[in-house]
């Protein structure tokens, strides 16, 4: 869950080649805390800006005493600054070939600047509400030359990678912005996707143990030392694997082999960082959060968990594993605290849109790596232009599909063709709102229900409350129980692209039993182009429909990078019922 926030390796990526009936999620979501702030400047405005799930938002403050010579990325200064001092102390090097280099790297800064400038004069960059602003709380950088004899130069310039990783992290942001800017607007109303306060979030046995422990899928199971393809972070010691405590249960810990994939696959010691930097930004105070997870220059447990990795020291990222353990235990599992943690997760998570769909990525990727990376390429065993192809619509897409449709913890969500289930689990965590779905595939349909199984069973270790869910195995024409749902459908979900014309004008004879007002979401509309009710066809059910034509972006199905369309069909009676009265007065 796109490593959520995790730098500290590659992420796992599960993608499917082909498109399908199954509607499921695959991606990793990468992304960085809220604790990586920067400041830049305009004529009349100064920005914070927080990157926040590798999405850059930017909120005015107030207007404070500039402290520096127009360098708009303080962090990115100072950690130059100080690798430079370093490197000059050890080497002894001011040639004027060193200082060439330095005058070409401030030139760029500066054009760069510049262009950004010119950007916010124009009241261009708006950005959405964010984790960081409900702290209002941020670290202030230092930005002068004396101040920097306060940090311990060793502990942030010794690692190498540090800086490019956070130079990438910060440099990426102009393309984002061009990207959203590209995006059709949205109204107030689906912009704001305010937050549900009806939603019942939390478990009411959060925080205490339990008289039987989760079933869960442990890392640990998923790995071992004789996996194909992953090797040891710790060759030289014989119990590489640490026991991580959760804040939503006492007494329970998860096990995870530490062990690094040789390619792109799920990856045990991400996962980690990317569990800590959860409980961090979702269930701490700022201040606590700051001792797990920080992005500027502060010392922190996944940065020293970072360090321990890189210089394959066993016994440093265990005892970093045990300090956060131990926070853990006296922070949530002390029943004196319990109140008040309530309030605190209920509204950084029931609050917060955003933050409950970052949490909900990264919890569905870790069951998705569990339970269906290990046999995906079961799932490419299809019949060749059928309408049994397997593919999936991946989180990011999913989540503007309920955004733009304004869903909440009442709707009732419907997904025609689930495959292994990703988009119902994601609704029913997301949005905490009952959902179905129906595949007829054998092999995704019992992997859905291995997925379903293990979401529940993750989220007492968080103590979050998902809505109700019902899988469904066969064809979905024929099934009584999803005939049932179509009923109190108020989104129906249709991944039809590789669906034949038979199968799809049985559909559309299902829409019958839908109500006024439902929406249909699919990848190929029911509806030809320039479709017109007359006499010859006034019967047909596609009349019921009022199709809106909206586009996908890169990265949003599995089959493809490209970019796509979709249709959003309405249920709309009163269309019908117009030509009926015009034809009976004619």
């Amino acid at each position: 869950m796109s490593s959520f926030f995790s730098s500290l390796s590659k992420q796992s990526s599960v993608d499917t080649a082909s498109p399908s009936s199954g509607n499921s999620s695959s991606t990793v979501l990468k992304s960085t805390p809220t604790g990586a702030v920067r400041q830049g400047r305009s004529k009349d405005v100064k920005y914070k800006t927080v990157i926040v799930t590798r999405q850059v938002v930017r909120a005015p403050v107030q207007q404070q005493p500039s402290q520096s010579s127009g360098r708009g990325n303080y962090q990115q200064e100072i950690l130059r600054r100080l690798k430079k001092r370093k490197k000059d102390r050890v080497t002894g090097n001011t040639g004027e070939k060193e200082k060439e280099k330095e005058r070409e790297k401030e030139e760029r800064a500066e054009r760069k600047r510049a262009a950004k400038s010119e950007k916010s004069k124009g009241g261009e960059k708006k950005g959405r509400k964010s984790k960081a602003e409900s702290n209002k709380k941020s670290k202030e950088f230092i930005t002068s030359d004396d101040e920097l004899s306060d940090l311990d130069e060793d502990d942030i310039v010794d690692d190498e990678d540090d800086e490019d990783e956070d130079e990438n992290d910060l440099s990426g942001s102009d393309d984002e912005e061009q990207a959203r800017a590209k995006k059709p607007k949205l109204s107030p109303s689906v912009a704001e996707w305010k937050a549900d306060d009806s939603r019942v979030l939390l478990k009411e046995t959060i925080f205490e143990a339990q008289t039987e422990s989760p079933q869960i899928i442990h890392s640990f199971d998923v790995l071992s030392h004789e996996t194909a393809g992953y090797t040891s972070l710790f060759a030289d010691e014989e119990d590489d694997f640490i026991d991580l405590k959760y804040p939503g249960i006492a007494d329970f810990t998860e096990r995870f082999y530490l062990g690094a994939p040789s390619k792109d696959d799920y990856d045990p010691v991400a996962e980690i960082a990317n569990i800590m930097q959860a409980t961090a930004q979702f269930y701490l105070p700022y201040d606590e959060a700051q001792k797990i997870h920080t992005s500027d220059l502060q010392d922190c447990i996944t940065r020293r968990i970072k360090r321990a990795t890189k210089r394959k020291s066993l016994y440093a990222f265990k005892t970093a594993i045990e300090e956060y353990n131990s926070l853990v235990e006296e922070t949530f599992h002390n029943a004196a605290n319990a109140e008040k943690n309530k309030q605190l997760i209920t509204k950084s998570l029931g609050g917060s849109r955003e933050n409950m769909t970052a949490f909900a990525h990264e919890i569905l990727s870790e069951i998705y790596g569990r339970v269906v990376s290990p046999h995906v390429s079961e799932l490419r065993k299809y019949e060749a232009f059928s309408s049994n192809v397997y593919g999936e619509l991946l989180p990011k897409f999913v989540t503007k599909i309920f955004r733009e449709l304004e869903m909440d913890s009442g709707s009732v969500f419907v997904d025609l063709g689930s495959g292994v289930g990703n988009c119902v689990l994601q609704a029913a965590l997301e949005l905490g709102c009952r959902a179905y779905g129906c595949e007829m595939m054998p092999r995704a349909s019992a992997l859905a229900t291995r997925q379903e199984n293990e979401l529940k069973e993750r989220l007492k270790l968080w103590g979050v409350e998902p809505g109700e869910t019902t899988l469904l195995a066969g064809d979905f024409v024929t099934n009584e129980e999803i005939g049932g749902a179509l009923e109190n459908a108020t989104v129906l979900l249709v991944n039809n692209y590789a669906f034949d014309a038979e199968l799809n004008n049985s559909l559309v004879n299902m829409f019958l039993d839908l109500k006024d007002g439902t929406k249909i979401v699919s990848l190929k509309s029911f509806v030809p182009p320039g479709h017109k009710i007359t006499q010859h066809n006034a019967e047909s059910p596609i009349n019921l429909l009022k199709v809106e034509e909206r586009e996908f972006y890169s990265g949003s199905v599995s089959w493809t990078d490209a970019p796509g369309s979709y249709y959003v069909s309405t249920v709309d009676r009163s269309r019908m019922k117009k030509f009926a009265e015009g034809s009976a007065s004619a």
